[in-house]
C-alpha cells in the first residue's frame, strides 16, 4: 500500500542549486499562492503564481518561501519584497503525480503539464504544452524502498525545468 496520498506535498528540491533572489521582487496584486508553491516573475518584475503549461512565456521560475498574503496590502509585511528560491538549470525537484497516476505513467525525458488544486501542485501525464521534464523516477534509484515503488498512485517523480524556461521573464503582467 502506498504511503503517498493526493495533496500530500508541494514540489521540493531534491538536488542541485537554487538562488536566493538577486533582485528584490514584490507580489502582484490579488495573488493567493502559499509558501512552497511554484511562482513566476512577470514582465513587471512582480511575483505571481506559476503557469501550468507553455502557453505562457516564462511559466516557472522558482518556489515562494512565504505566503503572498503576508506581502500584499494588509499583510504583516505589506509592500516588502518576498523571499524566493529561484531555480537554476541543475535544480531537480520532487513532485507528486496527479491522482490515480504512478511512475509507470510517465517517461524519463518527456515534458508534462503541471496542475494545481487547493494550493498543491502535481504533475499530469499530458505532454502537449508540457514544461516539467521528468529527470528520474525514484523507483529506479530507490528500488528497495516500498514508498518509491513505481506503481504507487500519486507517488513522486523528479523533474527539471529547461534553462530556456527559467531564463524567460515574459510571463503575463
Amino acid at each position: 500500500m502506498a504511503t503517498w496520498v493526493a495533496g500530500m506535498t508541494n514540489p521540493f528540491v531534491v538536488k542541485g542549486t537554487t538562488t536566493r533572489s538577486e533582485r528584490e521582487y514584490t507580489v502582484k496584486t490579488s495573488q493567493a499562492f502559499l509558501q512552497g508553491e511554484l511562482i513566476r516573475i512577470n514582465t513587471s518584475g512582480q511575483i505571481q503564481v506559476a503557469a501550468l503549461d507553455s502557453d505562457t512565456t516564462g511559466p516557472v521560475h522558482g518556489i515562494a518561501l512565504a505566503n503572498a498574503a503576508t506581502y500584499l496590502s494588509g499583510g504583516d509585511h505589506a509592500g516588502e519584497t518576498i523571499p524566493l528560491a529561484l531555480f537554476n538549470g541543475d535544480t531537480v525537484l520532487g513532485i507528486q503525480l496527479m491522482a490515480a497516476k504512478d511512475q509507470d505513467d510517465v517517461t524519463i525525458g518527456a515534458s508534462y503539464l503541471l496542475a494545481v488544486a487547493s494550493n498543491k501542485w502535481t504533475l499530469t501525464v499530458t505532454t502537449t504544452k508540457g514544461i516539467a521534464t521528468v529527470e528520474s523516477k525514484p523507483a529506479n534509484d530507490a528500488w528497495f524502498d516500498p514508498d518509491s515503488a513505481s506503481d504507487n498512485d500519486t507517488g513522486v517523480v523528479n523533474i527539471t525545468f529547461s534553462q530556456a524556461l527559467l531564463d524567460a521573464r515574459g510571463a503575463a503582467a
